[in-house]
């Protein structure tokens, strides 16, 4: 056998049981069971709801725009256009303010008490 001159004979066991036992106390001592046996263990898969699934559309829809923007300001800034990265932020800021600030007013309005 080619693995006896790494290993030695046969007779020899590597993982004997004070070896094991020894093993299993090194990570009982930190709170931690080391399992001697194996079963299959099931994991419930909870569906998203409804909300949930429309909220991850939503969330990715805004990063996909999020990107596309990135991806349109950085192709300017890599043919060192700074009159059109300018223009490009400058159109972005006026197209996001309104939407931002309608934001902002509908968070001040729902967190004020009457």
């Amino acid at each position: 056998m080619g693995f006896l001159h790494c290993f030695g004979s046969q007779d020899l066991k590597l993982l004997t049981k004070e070896a094991w036992k020894a093993f299993q106390q090194m990570f009982e001592e930190n709170g931690i069971l080391v399992y001697q046996s194996r079963e299959m263990v099931e994991i419930p898969v909870q569906v998203p709801t409804e909300a949930e699934r429309g909220a991850e559309t939503r969330r990715l829809k805004v990063n996909e725009l999020m990107e596309r923007v990135r991806d349109g300001y950085w192709a300017m800034e890599s043919i060192s256009n700074a009159e059109a990265s300018a223009e490009f932020i400058a159109t972005l800021h006026t197209s996001l303010t309104p939407i931002i600030d309608q934001q902002a007013e509908q968070n001040s309005l729902d967190s004020f008490e009457f």
